[in-house]
């Protein structure tokens, strides 16, 4: 999983934010600091999602953000995590679908921006809950 997070120093302290989970506010003594920490704050709070069985966020490119007034002058760097980390190793799943109901679910997914594992994860996530 990856999250692009903005840093910009400011009074000599370097502050991070990720546009896709801008509920979480990071700090950091120094750029790599600051990298570290979004890290740490990352996993707690997918840790926490996880818990509750609720979606993580959908990491965005860099790119769709850069054009942002809101970013003008900060520095970008990726937080990468290994979803194993907090859900578990993938088991992997053979599954065949009739050729026109997988027709609709690509369709839904071109639509919806998703991808077929997400898809058949949160169907599954949701009949058994």
């Amino acid at each position: 999983m990856l999250y692009p997070i903005a840093i910009i120093v400011q009074d000599n302290h370097y502050y991070g934010r990720l546009p896709d989970i801008p509920e979480l506010e990071i700090e950091g003594a120094s750029m790599a600091d600051t990298i570290s920490n979004a890290r740490e704050v990352v996993l707690n709070h997918l840790q926490q999602l996880a818990g509750k069985e609720l979606p993580f966020p959908q990491g965005s490119d860099i790119s769709t953000h850069l054009s942002s007034g809101e970013f003008a002058g900060w520095t970008w760097a990726i937080v990468s995590l290994d979803a194993s980390r907090i859900i578990g190793e993938a088991v992997e799943v053979t599954l065949n679908v009739p050729e026109r109901l997988m027709q609709k679910i690509n369709a839904h997914l071109k639509e919806a921006d998703l991808d077929v594992q997400s898809f058949f994860i949160d169907l599954a996530k949701e009949k058994l809950n």
